[in-house]
């Protein structure tokens, strides 16, 4: 028996239309309905299985050989970006292939090497935020949208960081490009319907892509040296390695562009809406304001802020998992590669299993008060009692914003250091008070990861001290 099916109206299309419009408030509604089952939801003809309970959650995480996410990946990759239908093949299927690119994010994106990224990210992001906010305030001060100027930043300072500046040479309307294809990723992920509905975001992601079938039909040369972690061949080390395994494994041009283009995607889709979510929540509390601006200082060194200083904070930690606990709307989709029971019930062979993570981070079993922010909620000292610590045990099983297990976010490191690095540097730089008779902050729901705002704020820059 598979898990009650939540009633619907409309055959075939059933829940598809909610799910769309919102998801978290579908799965939010469901659970409602049944509070101690998983449930199916019913959406093109497909049966999803919804499973929230943290013991489910950890054991489909833990089994990545039984539910699997190369095959979401592989669909996500061909319906948004066009991936070619044979290199999709070899994303859903080559465990050798797989293994080994997660093995070089893995490594590229942690330890020392992240140490290094993030030296080249700190200097392409000061370059940016003098040419995006310091020549416009000039000594004054000047309105800005907060978001679009968050997401801007965030994508220059990527594609500088990451790819160099070859891919932007004879391109001005990147970014443009990029914003359109990024505005229609929300449904072009599950439909390549999405673009073919909208003519000049499907133009807008033949140039982008084209220029990534140039970027990378060049020769290879070498970036092994360990010590030259950047190059303005390629970017980071990094992308030369992916570059050198996808051709090992006879990826065509076009299906490399696409894997290029979408690390520029992942690197760059949550981080912004993240940042302006985080910077939101503090300059709407002086309290917290304050707190933050004093610990930024404490971890600022002679050459720029030590990000890894700022942290190991506690605090910092508690902010950041509140953050993303409030942020966070994803929903994680595995794939069952046999038949398979689960808490009691019978899943078929390829049928779908989602995790809805807002369900996790605003249950009320595990998270007092949960739609508030509360970053002390995740802060504990040896002292504590051991009630305490065994709810701040179930909180941390119950935040899963990045996935989990082997198939966990590999720049789940990277995007920590990313937002408290910018965060902290707008902050300590900048006074960003909020522009009177602005709407009240709402996320928009219809978000792939991270909620971005469902409208932008304006907000009024001025330099620290001026």
């Amino acid at each position: 028996m598979e898990p009650p099916v939540v009633p619907f109206w409309i055959p075939y299309f059933g829940h598809a239309f909610a799910f769309w419009g919102n998801p978290g408030e579908l799965m939010r509604s469901a659970k409602k309905k049944y509070p101690t089952t998983p449930f199916t939801l019913v959406m093109l003809g497909a049966r999803f299985h919804v499973f929230s309970s943290i013991e489910a959650t950890s054991a489909i995480f833990g089994r990545s050989r039984d539910f699997l996410f190369p095959p979401v990946v592989a669909s996500m990759m061909h319906n948004g970006l066009a991936l070619p239908t044979k290199d999709t093949a070899l994303y859903e299927s080559d465990r050798n292939f797989l293994h080994t690119i997660h093995n070089i994010y893995a490594r590229n994106l942690s330890g020392e090497e992240l140490r290094m990224t993030m030296g080249i990210f700190q200097k392409y992001f000061l370059m940016q935020l003098n040419i995006l906010v310091d020549d416009r305030i000039n000594g004054k001060s000047e309105v800005f949208f907060l978001h679009e100027t968050i997401r801007k930043l965030v994508f220059m300072t990527s594609l500088n960081t990451f790819f160099g500046s070859r891919i932007q040479a004879g391109y001005p309307s990147l970014w443009k490009d990029f914003q359109l294809v990024d505005d229609t990723l929300y449904a072009g992920v599950r439909t390549n319907l999405a673009f073919q509905l909208q003519p000049h975001a499907m133009e807008a992601r033949d140039r982008v892509l084209q220029a990534f079938d140039a970027w990378v039909d060049v020769e290879l040369g070498d970036c092994s040296n360990q010590d030259q972690i950047w190059s303005e061949e390629w970017g980071m080390r990094l992308n030369w390695e992916r570059e050198k395994l996808h051709r090992q494994h006879h990826f065509s041009i076009r299906g490399r562009s696409c894997t290029h283009a979408s690390f520029l995607y992942v690197a760059t889709t949550n981080a912004a809406p993240l940042i302006t979510w985080f910077v939101i929540n503090l300059i709407q509390s002086p309290s917290l304001l304050r707190k933050f601006r004093e610990e930024a200082q404490s971890a600022m060194v002679e050459d720029g802020l030590d990000v890894r200083r700022l942290q190991s904070s506690p605090w910092i930690q508690g902010l950041w998992k509140e953050s993303l606990r409030l942020g966070s709307t994803n929903t994680s989709a595995r794939v069952l590669r046999k038949d398979t029971y689960l808490e009691g019930y019978m899943l078929r062979k390829n049928s779908i299993v989602l995790l809805p993570v807002q369900v996790l981070h605003y249950d009320p079993n595990v998270f007092e008060r949960p739609n508030t922010f509360d970053a002390e909620r995740w802060i504990s000292t040896k002292e504590e009692e051991p009630e305490t610590l065994r709810r701040q045990k179930k909180q941390n099983a119950s935040l899963r914003p990045f996935g989990g297990g082997s198939s966990i976010c590999s720049g789940r490191l990277l995007a920590e250091q990313e937002v408290l690095l910018m965060a902290a540097t707008l902050l300590t730089r900048f006074d960003i008070c909020i522009e009177p008779d602005q709407p009240i902050f709402r996320h928009n729901p219809r978000s792939l990861g991270i909620m971005s705002p469902l409208e932008d704020i304006r907000v009024k820059f001025k330099a620290r001290g001026k």
